[in-house]
């Protein structure tokens, strides 16, 4: 697999199902087997299909990566602030989707507050690394929400033309 082909928009009504499902998939894969039951249910319904929804009536803006008409990739950006979500299928990993994905999130959010200073990220364990490589850095210590642990990730968007 590779990233040439890929092609990257928002998210469009209908997709709920396959945003959904390309999130549970990688959660059961690397994530889910260290939170506890009530954890993993609480993820389950934080990112069903109807869930998905919903954040698109609220003030999130999902993105995708399609390869073909399958979605390889989906990041959910709240409030042009913080991203929510980021998942990736595995067969993509590595190939700088989620690096495309951020950094159209970075240009969507300067776009909508040319003054932000910086955007924030909440990860798992298996996913800090990769925000690491994109300049994100701890922002406190590792939090625990409904069964669910993350950690905060900050971004200074100085280095995208802000202070």
């Amino acid at each position: 697999m590779s990233a040439q082909g890929i092609v990257y928009r928002q998210m469009r009504p209908g997709e709920e199902s396959m945003v959904s499902g390309l999130m549970v998939r990688s959660f059961d894969e690397f994530i889910g087997a260290g939170y506890p039951r009530s954890g993993v249910r609480d993820f389950l319904a934080y990112v069903s299909t109807q869930a998905i929804g919903e954040r698109l009536r609220r003030q999130h803006t999902i993105l995708v990566a399609l390869d073909g008409a399958r979605i390889v990739g989906a990041v959910d950006i709240d409030d042009y602030r913080h991203i929510d979500l980021l998942f990736i299928e595995k067969a993509y990993h590595g190939k700088g989707i989620a690096r495309e994905l951020v950094q159209r999130c970075i240009e969507l959010a300067l776009e909508a507050r040319p003054s932000l200073k910086e955007l924030t990220a909440d990860t798992s364990d298996f996913g800090q690394r990769a925000y690491e490589s994109m300049g994100f850095e701890p922002a406190g210590p590792q939090m625990v929400e409904h069964g669910r642990h993350f950690q905060r990730m900050r971004l200074k968007l100085k280095k995208y033309g802000r202070r």
